[in-house]
C-alpha cells in the first residue's frame, strides 16, 4: 500500500486584535475581515507567502514557518456607513486602524496523531487535532 506524503508540521500563533482606542476586538466578522485584509497586505512580504488558517478568535495556523516569532501589523479597513438621517442615501466611508499582534505559540506535529491512531500513544494530541480542524475548515470555506 503506497502512502502519500502530507505536510506534518503546523505552526500555531496567538493573535491580539486592537482597535484605535486599544480595545480588544471580539466580533468574529470584524476579526475575520481584519485577518483577511492582513493576509492580502502582508502575505508575500511578512508571511513568507503562506496562506494562514484563522479560527475566528485568537489562533492562526500556518503549514510552515514564517520569518518572525512576534510581530505587530497595522491594518486599515475602510467601511461604508450610512449618513445620520434615516431617509438620506449618502454613504460615508470611514477608515479604521487596527493593530494585530502575532506571536508564535507552538509547533504541532502529525507524528503524535499517527501514533495515537495506531494505539502506540495513550494521550490524544488535542492541539494537533485542533490545528487540522481549523486548517481543513478554512480550506473548505474558501471553495
Amino acid at each position: 500500500m503506497e502512502q502519500s506524503a502530507i505536510f506534518s508540521n503546523h505552526n500555531h500563533f496567538t493573535l491580539k486584535l486592537l482597535g484605535s482606542n486599544n480595545n480588544e476586538i471580539t466580533f468574529k466578522k470584524v476579526c475575520r475581515d481584519i485577518i483577511n485584509h492582513l493576509v492580502k497586505m502582508y502575505r508575500e512580504s511578512q508571511l513568507d507567502n503562506h496562506k494562514p488558517a484563522y479560527d475566528g478568535r485568537k489562533s492562526l495556523f500556518t503549514a510552515g514557518a514564517i520569518p518572525f516569532n512576534s510581530k505587530v501589523c497595522v491594518v486599515n479597513l475602510t467601511d461604508e456607513n450610512r449618513g445620520s438621517s434615516s431617509d438620506s442615501f449618502d454613504w460615508k466611508k470611514r477608515e479604521r486602524e487596527f493593530k494585530v499582534t502575532i506571536k508564535f505559540a507552538s509547533k504541532t506535529d502529525l507524528y503524535h496523531l499517527t501514533r495515537f491512531l495506531r494505539r502506540t500513544q495513550p494521550d490524544c494530541p488535542y492541539e494537533t487535532i485542533q490545528a487540522l480542524d481549523i486548517t481543513l475548515r478554512a480550506t473548505s470555506s474558501e471553495k
